[in-house]
C-alpha cells in the first residue's frame, strides 16, 4: 500500500501507485468544501489533478524521495 498525498491550500490529492497491479488510483478532495473527504473529485477536475500532480513531483524530487517499483525493477513515479 504504498501511497503519496499532497497538500495546497483547500486541495489535497492522494496518489496510490499500486506497484503488484500497474494500475494507480488518484483521490482529489476540495477540504474546505468537504473536511471529511466524501466526495473524490478526480474525474471532475482533471485539470486540477495534473497541476497538482506535477507540483507534488516537484516537491518528491527536491526532498529526494524513494519511490516504490515495480515487478521489473522500475521506479513508480505519479503521473495522470
Amino acid at each position: 500500500s504504498y501511497y503519496t498525498t499532497y497538500r495546497t491550500q483547500d486541495w489535497k490529492i492522494i496518489y496510490h501507485y499500486n506497484p503488484k497491479s500497474g494500475q494507480p488510483e488518484i483521490e482529489l478532495y476540495h477540504l474546505k468544501n468537504d473536511p471529511y473527504e466524501t466526495k473524490n473529485l478526480v474525474t471532475e477536475n482533471p485539470e486540477k489533478v495534473g497541476s497538482l500532480i506535477q507540483a507534488m513531483n516537484a516537491q518528491l524530487k527536491t526532498e529526494g524521495a524513494l519511490f516504490p517499483v515495480d515487478k521489473n525493477g522500475k521506479e513508480l513515479h505519479p503521473t495522470f
